[in-house]
């Protein structure tokens, strides 16, 4: 039995409704036709979704860049450094999911996100779980995660437009409230690969793109967070 019909119709009929369906789907069929066939098939094979809250704080541990540039009078400019370089950072998601075959999760996940210094996101990112407790996904036990996906740049002045990549991996614990709400802590390692503005070593502001032969750098982080499932 679907723990949240009414969201389900909801979340399927919106699907059903987007523009990108409607290219998939003949038009002759409608919305409401939809969505009662999605929350059938996914009722028969023994799923439901699931969605989520989750808030989050990090800290940033290894970071590495290296760039190589031309400057103002053609030369070039090769630096590269590495090392500890300690940061806090903060972040909240939300994410709809599909729980099924008792142990696994699959979501959807994005919010708002820092990952070093002057970087911030709006992580669009696909987790997988996979719950080792007695009772799987329904009962307190631990479980595994790890996930993937893109960061989308905030302005700050200070960073490029260009997207992140984000990993990362973990362990956490879930613990039961309700028949449909339960509370999940995790703690995990992530890394994310970026492409920052480098500012100009000959003068004020930041290296033109055309001077950019090379811009590579990446955080290494470690994650705690706690969210509410339903």
């Amino acid at each position: 039995m679907m723990r949240k019909p009414l969201l389900i119709t909801a979340f399927c009929l919106f699907l059903a409704a987007s523009p990108v369906s409607a290219q998939l789907i003949p038009r002759r069929v409608t919305a409401r036709q939809i969505a009662p066939r999605i929350v059938d098939m996914v009722d028969r094979n023994g799923a439901r979704f699931s969605w989520k809250l989750e808030w989050g704080w990090s800290e940033t541990l290894f970071s590495y860049y290296h760039y190589n540039i031309l400057s103002g009078e053609g030369y070039r400019i090769d630096e590269a450094a590495a090392g500890f370089n300690l940061h806090p950072n903060a972040s909240i998601r939300a994410a709809c999911g599909i729980d099924f075959g008792g142990r696994w999760n699959i979501s959807l996940m994005s919010g708002y996100q820092g990952l070093a210094s002057g970087v911030r996101v709006v992580p669009a990112v696909i987790r997988g779980s996979f719950y080792t407790g007695r009772g799987g996904y329904s009962d307190d036990g631990f479980f595994s995660f790890a996930e993937a996906g893109a960061g989308f740049k905030l302005s700050t002045g200070s960073r490029t437009k260009d997207s992140a990549i984000l990993a990362g991996l973990g362990e956490g614990y879930r613990v039961w409230l309700t028949s449909e709400l339960y509370l999940d802590f995790l703690a995990g390692l992530s890394y994310a690969a970026d492409r920052p503005r480098i500012e100009d070593p000959e003068g004020i502001g930041y290296v033109a793109d055309e001077n950019i032969r090379r811009n590579d750098a990446g955080y290494i982080t470690f994650n705690l967070s706690v969210s509410l499932s339903f």
